[in-house]
């Protein structure tokens, strides 16, 4: 019985050493145009990122992407045609107020990739020439996701971090 449970504790640890985290600050702009909605209410946003090598700087746009729409929203203008768009307001209406009041939530939200379940990279190659270029440190990559918007509200209204639309009529 002792060995089994050494043995659960090695695999627990060993297992939670492993899984990939993914860094998250607050303290950087974010550089999100929309370029268009889907029919199911999913944006289609560009968005860059930056780290130290491209992989990192996509997945850096993509979790950019995530947190622009929920702390600061997205413009309505689409950058490709010029016509105007529905913008998306900030999910949390208190903008980054709400990561100072629900810090541990976000922070494990970012860091654990929970964010990769509300946003997909729509790119068919790999960024190439003006899309991913070196910049001090690293690289410095444009790509095109899909924000699942609509799926982001409900997981933040479940989680207690915002308020349900239906809510605010109760």
């Amino acid at each position: 019985m002792r060995k089994i449970f050494i043995l659960s504790v090695f695999i627990a640890v060993s297992l939670t050493a492993t899984a990939k985290k993914y860094p998250f600050d607050m303290q950087h702009s974010y550089n999100v145009q929309q370029i268009r909605v889907a029919q199911d209410e999913s944006r289609f946003v560009k968005v860059w990122g930056e780290a130290n090598n491209a992989d990192k700087a996509i997945e850096q746009a993509m979790q950019d992407a995530v947190a622009c729409c929920i702390f600061i929203g997205i413009d309505g203008v689409s950058s490709t045609t010029g016509h105007n768009a529905e913008a998306v307001p900030p999910l949390c209406p208190e903008g980054t107020k709400a990561y100072q009041n629900h810090k541990d939530y976000f922070d494990n939200f970012f860091t654990k990739g929970d964010f990769l379940l509300y946003v997909s990279n729509s790119n068919s190659r790999y960024p190439t020439g003006e899309n991913n270029v070196k910049v001090k440190g690293g690289r410095r990559v444009c790509v095109f996701v899909q924000l699942k918007v609509k799926q982001l509200r409900q997981r933040l209204e479940q989680d207690g971090i915002i308020q349900g639309l239906g809510d605010m009529w109760d």
